[in-house]
């Protein structure tokens, strides 16, 4: 039997997190990729805007309203309406880049909208062609 030890975590309460700009794990992500480059029949385009933070209104309590309404938690949008043949959407990626092994988990909500997709994808930072530290 192999044995595995994890020597650290990177845990996150979307729940409580007023910006993420202020979290050192975790950075917009601010790209788009082309219809005839994704291989489909549409582009994606990830912006800040879709990209928006939803504490409780009571940063102390673990229940209650929200800052701006409906569930408190991480909201990643995607928009409806085409923009320049790019589906607009959201998107999160971890500013870590010395995880390339462990043991990875989220707790998260899906919309019942047709045609969206939720997804947690773990890539190690050495794949990752578009990230911006700012």
């Amino acid at each position: 039997m192999i044995h595995q030890l994890y020597t650290d975590i990177l845990e996150t309460d979307f729940l409580h997190l007023r910006s993420l700009k202020s979290n050192p794990c975790w950075v917009s992500q601010q790209y788009n990729v082309t219809a005839a480059v994704g291989r489909g029949k549409y582009g994606k385009e990830a912006t800040l805007a879709n990209v928006v933070p939803n504490p409780y209104t009571n940063l102390a309590s673990s229940s209650g309203t929200s800052l701006h309404g409906g569930d408190a938690g991480l909201q990643l949008w995607v928009g409806s309406t085409l923009v320049d043949g790019l589906v607009p959407m959201g998107e999160i990626a971890s500013k870590r880049a010395d995880m390339t092994y462990g043991s990875f988990r989220i707790g998260m909500k899906v919309t019942s909208i047709s045609g969206t997709c939720g997804a947690f994808f773990w890539v190690p930072r050495i794949y990752i062609a578009n990230y911006d530290d700012s």
